[in-house]
């Protein structure tokens, strides 16, 4: 059973109730677990963190401001119970700032990440597409961006990014060997390969 001042066991119900997208159990888990003053592995950050990701991906409607709030809050106590969950906090605000169109704040917390995290893939590829985007500084974007494709050559979303930005420069020839990559690694690729035709017409 659920010890009354048991944090850590609310927290594993939060996250029971999350993993099977049941968003108000899970938000009514976490909520309870923040008021709990016996905790072991789990900080009062973990707890808004994870109410933060209900709020971006399981509640009907999606509520982002909300999400954004938590991860703020989050951020600002700043008590989690492992140092990696910081780094998904800051991720996660980057995330949700550049999709609200905050670019320059989203900036900073991929930053963050990347000082924190360097190997982070996503950090990496959305920070040099993002210094692409709102200063038009090619060089730092192509570092960022060929810094995510070392850091694992698998994914696609550097090799898209870099492909939509040689396009935009006019290095077509390096454009079409991004978009080749992107087909190599998923032959299905339907936006890879309209891009691949439009640029070989």
């Amino acid at each position: 059973a659920i010890q009354p001042t048991s944090a850590d066991a609310w927290y594993e119900f939060g996250l029971l109730y999350e993993g099977v997208g049941e968003s108000e159990k899970a938000i009514s888990a976490y909520a309870e677990g923040i008021q709990k003053p016996d905790r072991v592995r789990v900080g009062r950050s973990d707890f808004y963190l994870h109410l933060g990701l209900v709020y971006a991906r399981l509640v009907i409607p999606i509520d982002n401001q909300t999400a954004l709030d938590y991860y703020d809050q989050a951020l600002m106590v700043s008590d989690f119970g492992d140092p990696q969950s910081e780094v998904q906090a800051h991720y996660l605000r980057a995330e949700m700032l550049n999709q609200l169109g905050f670019k320059e704040a989203a900036l900073n917390d991929y930053n963050w990440v990347i000082q924190h995290s360097p190997k982070h893939y996503a950090a990496n590829a959305r920070f040099g597409l993002l210094l692409w985007s709102i200063r038009q500084d090619i060089d730092a974007a192509e570092i960022f961006l060929l810094r995510a494709v070392a850091i694992n050559g698998q994914q696609k979303m550097a090799y898209r990014s870099l492909g939509a930005i040689y396009k935009e420069v006019g290095r077509i020839d390096e454009a079409i060997e991004m978009y080749q990559q992107i087909l190599i690694l998923d032959p299905t690729d339907t936006q890879a390969r309209q891009a691949l035709d439009n640029l070989s017409q």
